[in-house]
Parts: structure tokens; sequence; C-alpha cells
């Protein structure tokens, strides 16, 4: 009962976050800084337009879409 409590959280969080593209990119930066986490550098691309399509990626953003 209570991972069912926490699965209906956890999906009406994600529901309430989809709702807000300030809030979905905000949450695309954390989980990039996530996946940095004690890294001291990481490739990007060679050019700022880019940057979506890593921090998009699920192969290089846990979480991403």
């Amino acid at each position: 009962m209570a991972e069912k409590i926490r699965a209906d959280g956890s999906r009406a969080a994600a529901d309430k976050l989809a709702e807000s593209e300030v809030a979905v990119n905000l949450a695309m930066i954390a989980k990039t800084g996530e996946s940095l986490n004690d890294k001291t550098s990481f490739f990007f691309g060679s050019d700022p337009q880019n940057m979506g399509a890593v921090l998009t990626n699920p192969r290089l953003v846990p979480g991403a879409r």
C-alpha cells in the first residue's frame, strides 16, 4: 500500500512538472548536474545550439526525455 501511495505521488508530481516548460528545463538541468556529479570536464560539442540535444539525450542524461 505504501509503495502505491509513493508511486501515485511521484506520478502526480511528474504530471505537474510536465505542465511547466520552465520546470521541465530546471529538471533537465538538475539531472545534468547529477550525471556530471564529480566530473571535472564535459564535452558539449562545438556549437552552443547542441546543448538542447545533449540535455534531452537519455543516453547522456539519466531521466531525459
